[in-house]
């Protein structure tokens, strides 16, 4: 039996959140996130107000994280490598966030997310079936 020892590296950057790099990862490949925050129906005219992709990515941080309250988004502070694979300068106060989802209407709103929803489905509506041969079983989708 041979002795296996693992090695922390304390400068290798980490996150809290296990799976998320590669499911960010997904996102970006599938070209989902940059044109879901491109269209967002959210508009600054203060200089000074938080970039678009900082509040939403912030506020999918949150939801990916389990949050159920806008307080806890502060928690979020401490992870640095998921903003930064989000293409995210900071993370936005809570208050921030709230706020900035009162300044979209309800109807751009759904219109907004519908629309991104659907893009996601649409292409395997038109796609040709998978089969897989699960042996003694063949499963078929489509």
């Amino acid at each position: 039996m041979t002795a296996r020892f693992l090695l922390w590296d304390p400068d290798a950057e980490v996150t809290p959140l296990g799976q998320l790099p590669f499911f960010i990862q997904f996102l970006k490949l599938g070209c989902r996130f940059e044109p879901w925050v491109e269209d967002c129906p959210l508009v600054y005219q203060n200089p000074n107000a938080p970039k678009v992709v900082n509040v939403l990515g912030s506020l999918f941080l949150s939801i990916l994280s389990g949050h159920r309250r806008y307080s806890h988004m502060t928690a979020l502070l401490s992870d640095s490598v998921n903003s930064k694979l989000l293409g995210m300068s900071k993370v936005v106060s809570d208050d921030s966030a709230r706020r900035a989802l009162k300044k979209i209407s309800e109807q751009a709103g759904i219109e907004w997310l519908q629309d991104h929803l659907r893009k996601s489905y649409q292409p395997l509506l038109t796609a040709p079936p998978v089969c897989v041969n699960l042996i003694p079983y063949t499963l078929c989708l489509g």
